[in-house]
């Protein structure tokens, strides 16, 4: 911990400005440790699910590392995706429900937040009586329901919630005590805007702490005016903001062109890429585009494809050549970049967490730095902040489109677009913001769509809500201008060496962007394909944008062109979409690799 942070840590701690009565990952490791510890370091063990997720980043993956010395008696996997089937994980075979007799097993540990009861039923079947140990049940019974895995912590965005209605209802002589909480939980996730507005609200109360709170306040007020004079005297620095999720329909307004929803701040001084989409519509599969500068066919991204070497990511790459120190700033479980000495991984979870630490990670700082930040939770799934006008809904990303989520989505969304607008805004004069910086999305989303409720791959012909996304580059000898020409992220590192290092103010030429869907996973997004005659767009599309025209073809051999602009008409047969795909079939080549077919 630097000193800056250190500091500002010490001041709310003397003020008494601490939450230490929330459940954490902390407690909820502690209880999953006593589990495994009384139930898992005699006989033979079996975890059910290997999963498609990055193998660092699963829930088996997590389990078979972070507490490897309580299950040293696991000996297979197990999992109803014949594709894995056969295949080794960390070592261990993974087996076929239908196997399990073959194993002798004494105790199978289910993991799955959503799947637990089905996976019992299956074990009851096959499993001839064999114990099971369902970690997320576990949970419940203690009082802990979470929505997030449990590696993770996410919960307190919703416990900010709960303690301002909770102030904001309770009585007259309670009311005092009710708000110091809530400040203290501003603090705790260093949301200072919120923090100092309910002081300010204490304050003209008259509350009995008043005065101390405004001592407090003007402590802390020195502490962030500190670190924003060091941060304003620097000048080479480099920030990446990824903000997972975020639309451009969200941004942009097409009613006002030159104007913007969002992040005015930063946009009105950028060079800003209008038409710039996404190579898919999940983050696994897009990021890895972003990152290396490959399409996502060019190998299966669900094998430990997700976090990569500081080399396969040109652009750290050359900072680290440029003798940038390298900064990464994301939850534990979420790093994108394998474990380096070159890489200085800073472990956070909250917007404003993040945005802080770097703040004064640069403030003291001798060295340029090259900062990037991934905020994975507000602006995707389950779309959490820290200020919600109505009680915020988690839902997950295996709900969209199943789940109607009509009543609250989309005022939770805006909840969320407002609180992640104003921390950038806020923070914008305390974080080193002299030198570059980069805001980019990595694919859109749904989120909610009154016409009907199904799954993301019924939206490849809709890139708002599948590929549009978001970028836009600031800082010296840039030029505020919006660039209209069709682009794409597989391009990042490219449009980042030419517009910071090479001051080529130009887009690559691209007429074309290209994205590519991989088969889905999810069995229930496969049911509901089953359902509405979806299926042909499950198992793989290629797509094509153009400026006028977009071109899909699917694993299954349906073609069809839509004109920008316009979902909802195919105009495959007219002459203008026989020549657009004429015009791609004899430019590229169209193939599904083999490792997107699934077998259940």
């Amino acid at each position: 911990m630097g000193y800056y942070d250190k500091k500002c840590n010490e001041l709310i701690e003397e003020y008494g400005l601490i939450r230490n009565d929330f459940i954490d990952s902390v407690q909820i490791h502690n209880i999953i440790l006593g589990l495994l510890q009384q139930k898992c370091l005699k006989g033979r063990i079996a975890l059910w699910g290997a999963g498609y997720n990055n193998s660092l980043t699963s829930h088996a993956a997590v389990l078979l590392t972070k507490y490897a010395s309580c299950l040293q008696g696991v000996v297979c996997l197990i999992d109803s995706c014949k594709e894995i089937q056969g295949k080794e994980y960390f070592g261990h075979p993974i087996i076929a429900p239908e196997d399990i007799e073959k194993y002798n097993l004494d105790l199978v540990i289910i993991s799955s937040r959503s799947s637990g009861e089905s996976i019992k039923k299956s074990l009851e079947k096959f499993g001839l009586g064999i114990e099971s140990l369902d970690i997320y049940q576990e949970l419940r019974d203690r009082g802990i329901d979470i929505h997030y895995n449990f590696f993770e912590e996410r919960s307190f965005y919703s416990e900010l919630y709960d303690v301002r209605i909770e102030y904001e209802q309770a009585e007259d002589d309670k009311k005092a005590d009710v708000l110091r909480k809530l400040i203290a939980s501003y603090m705790h996730i260093k949301d200072f805007y919120y923090g100092i507005k309910y002081i300010d609200e204490y304050i003209e109360n008259g509350y009995k702490e008043s005065s101390l709170l405004a001592e407090f306040k003007e402590k802390l007020l020195n502490i962030i005016a500190d670190v924003a004079r060091k941060n304003s005297e620097r000048k080479d620095d480099i920030t990446i903001h990824y903000i997972d999720a975020l639309r451009a329909i969200d941004v942009f307004d097409n009613e006002n062109p030159g104007r913007y929803k969002v992040l005015k701040d930063y946009l009105k001084d950028s060079a800003v890429f209008k038409n710039i989409y996404s190579t898919a519509p999940t983050t696994y599969e897009s990021m890895y585009s972003v990152t290396t500068g490959k399409m996502p066919f060019t190998e299966n991204v669900y094998e430990d494809r997700f976090i990569f070497a500081p080399e396969e990511f040109p652009v750290m790459m050359e900072a680290i050549d440029r003798n940038y120190k390298i900064n990464l700033y994301s939850s534990g479980e979420w790093r994108i970049i394998r474990e380096d000495s070159r890489v200085n991984y800073v472990d956070q979870i909250h917007f404003t967490d993040k945005l802080w630490k770097m703040a004064c990670d640069t403030a003291e700082s001798s060295e340029k730095t090259f900062n990037y930040l991934y905020y994975p939770w507000e602006l995707h799934f389950p779309l959490l902040c820290g200020f919600h006008r109505k009680k915020p809904v988690p839902m997950g990303f295996k709900d969209v489109g199943i789940v109607d989520m009509s009543e609250f989505i989309e005022g939770q969304l805006a909840d969320c677009l407002d609180y992640v607008n104003l921390q950038l805004d806020y923070f914008k004069n305390i974080v080193a913001d002299n030198g570059y910086t980069v805001i980019f999305s990595d694919h859109s989303q749904i989120v909610y769509d009154e016409e009907k409720c199904v799954p993301f791959f019924d939206y490849y012909n809709y890139p708002d809500r599948s590929t549009h996304c978001v970028m836009a580059i600031k800082g010296p000898g840039i030029e505020h201008k919006e660039y209209d020409e069709v682009a794409s992220l597989v391009d990042f590192n490219r449009i980042f060496k030419d517009f910071i290092w090479e001051r080529n103010y130009k887009l690559p030429e691209r007429k074309i962007a290209q994205f590519q869907y991989y088969s889905t996973h999810n069995k229930a997004f496969r049911d509901v394909a089953e359902e509405k005659g979806l299926t042909d767009y499950i198992d793989g599309i290629a797509g094509f944008i153009s400026k006028d025209y977009l071109y899909a073809v699917t694993n299954t051999g349906v073609k069809e062109v839509y004109r920008m602009g316009n979902h909802r008409d195919n105009i495959i047969d007219t002459p203008e979409g026989m020549a657009y795909a004429e015009e791609i079939n004899n430019n590229y080549k169209i193939e599904f690799p083999k490792f997107l077919k699934l077998t259940y």
